[in-house]
């Protein structure tokens, strides 16, 4: 539907949202790989330990597009994403986690470029549905987790020792 309409319908992402962190309750290993609360555990990995790292999913992707999207009016002055993208990203961001997250928000670009350069060198339009491709990118990232999720686990490691390391 954002391919035709430019538009994510509510239906998906109101009902996504929530069925993301029942998901998490009711399947606590699905954030396990991440260990996204490994230095932060209720009692282990538990059932609110994975609601709050949907919940951490959620704001993370979320987050990210809806930073994009203040960012993008304040350059161009106009909308430069819609907000059916930011509640897209938080329903994917509560599924996978935040690192698959992150690895996500940075993958659908590429696959936007394939659309953007036929459409801003050819169409009168410059408006680009950007859901298909944040859900390609999930997919992808989703198949080949084991492998963004290393990436983000090196930055994270670098990260850490970037801002650690200098004050030993």
């Amino acid at each position: 539907m954002d391919i035709e309409l430019l538009v994510i319908p509510n239906e998906v992402t109101f009902v996504g949202i929530p069925l993301a962190l029942i998901f998490s309750v009711l399947c606590p290993g699905l954030h396990n790989e991440q260990q996204t609360l490994r230095n932060f555990s209720l009692v282990g990995i538990s059932r609110p330990d994975t609601a709050i790292a949907s919940a951490l999913g959620m704001l993370v992707g979320g987050g990210l597009i809806f930073l994009c999207s203040v960012l993008g009016k304040w350059i161009f002055r106009k909308d430069a994403m819609g907000f059916g993208d930011v509640k897209l990203m938080g329903m994917v961001g509560g599924i996978v986690g935040w690192k698959l997250a992150v690895a996500i928000f940075f993958v659908a670009p590429f696959f936007g470029l394939f659309m953007g350069i036929p459409v801003l060198l050819f169409k009168k339009t410059h408006l680009i549905p950007y859901g298909p491709f944040l859900s390609l990118a999930t997919l992808v990232c989703i198949f080949f987790q084991d492998y963004f999720l290393g990436i983000i686990n090196v930055y994270i490691q670098l990260l850490t020792v970037v801002f650690t390391g200098f004050h030993s």
